[in-house]
């Protein structure tokens, strides 16, 4: 997986060819928006940042499938050394930008969470509590 710069995020986002209406009109070109505008920049903001070879420590780690580096906004952490590295990362953010960047946080939170959880209701037996028709036996 090649890392994606802020070009590369904001062509992508333009590709998706959305229509979307926000305060009762019709949003043509989203990072033309004065009010999507600076989230948009803050995630390139992160893309940009994970290409710079002295941040890629930080902003990136292995995938476990492929062995390519990726974004680790986008990784499901798995160690403690995973969690540490995610910490360092968003005060790294917090003092380059002042805040948490866009979705970003809370995002990779969640996909955490529900990580988490199919986990342990797997080894349990249990079912999600977002889904409770979704159930898995023990194996």
């Amino acid at each position: 997986m090649t890392l994606w710069t802020k070009q590369d995020y904001l062509d992508s986002i333009g590709r998706l060819n959305t229509e979307l209406y926000a305060f009762d009109s019709r949003v043509a070109g989203l990072y033309d928006q004065a009010y999507f505008k600076p989230v948009m920049d803050a995630i390139g903001l992160i893309s940009d940042l994970a290409t710079e070879l002295d941040n890629e420590e930080l902003f990136t780690v292995p995938s476990p499938f492929t062995g390519s580096r990726f974004n680790r906004f986008l990784h499901i952490r798995q160690t403690q050394e995973d969690l540490r590295s995610r910490l360092r990362l968003a005060r790294f953010m917090v003092h380059k930008h002042g805040a948490c960047i866009g979705a970003r946080c809370i995002s990779s939170s969640g996909l955490n969470s529900f990580s988490g959880i199919y986990d342990i209701d797997r080894e349990m037996g249990t079912a999600l509590p977002c889904a409770p028709h979704l159930t898995w036996s023990k194996s």
